[in-house]
């Protein structure tokens, strides 16, 4: 004899778990086919917007790649990274090419709104992975300050352990060094921050990403260039130093002609390369 109230809960759970089962094959024979989602707004403000290149035959394996600009903090756009999201959504990649606030003169946009925005990004295709046919295997791509952001946003502002890698291509990893630093380089970092290094040199040490590595920080590739003049190569030969000493997985490629504008045509090749065979190993 069943008793009372035990067959409708046996009832419910075989309903679950039919219902989960035909989502999850729903899932797995689905059919996609390339697509472009471009200005996804993914915030309230008109810098937070996305587009994103989702490739054919995706699935739960597919691996999510953020790419995040460069401009000094206050300028570029998505734009610039266009031809390497549909090259990486070639090789298989959903690509997620992302804006963000700008450094502005009203002072309202500083280096915590720029992580709140990467935060909001990464939790928007979170929460889309399923309608999107992709999965859950997150990594940063920035260039510049936007390395600089993406290397900033992994090692303290991922708590919630979405992201599992982290590259940077050229990014200043150490704003508390100032020896090859112009006025205007300096004024730019001050921007950023909101302070000036007098008031609270503290809030340069907390935005930087060589004080916020520890032995739980995520696998990092650092590219550079050793003539590069805005960001001097020491700054990556410096982080890849701290990463070792704390045992986290890692890699930096120098390219001996390259300046600041790391990628060119003569390593063009070689990047590609050596981005897919890490994000391969560590996504």
């Amino acid at each position: 004899m069943v008793k009372r109230g035990v067959m409708p809960v046996m009832l419910l759970l075989v309903v679950f778990l039919t219902s989960s089962c035909e989502k999850i094959e729903d899932f797995v024979n689905r059919t996609f086919k390339s697509e472009d989602l471009v200005n996804i707004s993914y915030g309230i403000d008109a810098g937070n917007t996305m587009d994103v290149y989702l490739p054919a035959a995706r699935g739960i394996n597919t691996r999510v790649v953020f790419l995040i600009h460069g401009g000094s903090w206050y300028g570029g756009d998505k734009s610039e990274f266009t031809s390497y999201a549909n090259t990486l959504r070639s090789r298989g990649y959903a690509v997620v090419n992302m804006n963000y606030r700008l450094v502005n003169q009203a002072g309202t946009v500083h280096v915590e709104q720029q992580l709140e925005d990467l935060k909001m990004a990464v939790n928007y295709v979170w929460d889309k992975a399923a309608e999107w046919g992709i999965s859950h295997n997150f990594g940063l791509v920035g260039a510049s300050a936007g390395g600089h952001l993406a290397m900033l946003y992994t090692y303290a502002n991922n708590g919630d352990d979405k992201v599992q890698t982290v590259v940077s291509l050229a990014g200043p990893t150490n704003l508390t060094d100032t020896r090859n630093a112009s006025q205007q380089q300096m004024g730019l970092v001050i921007a950023v921050i909101g302070v000036s290094p007098t008031v609270n040199p503290q809030a340069y040490v907390n935005a930087s990403p060589i004080a916020r590595v520890s032995a739980s920080s995520k696998p990092t590739l650092i590219f550079h260039g050793r003539k590069d003049a805005t960001v001097a190569v020491q700054q990556s030969i410096d982080l890849k130093a701290t990463l070792d000493q704390a045992n986290v997985k890692n890699k930096l490629v120098i390219y001996e002609a390259a300046g600041h504008e790391v990628i060119n045509g003569e390593n063009y090749a070689s990047f590609l390369s050596d981005l897919d065979s890490w994000l391969r190993e560590n996504l």
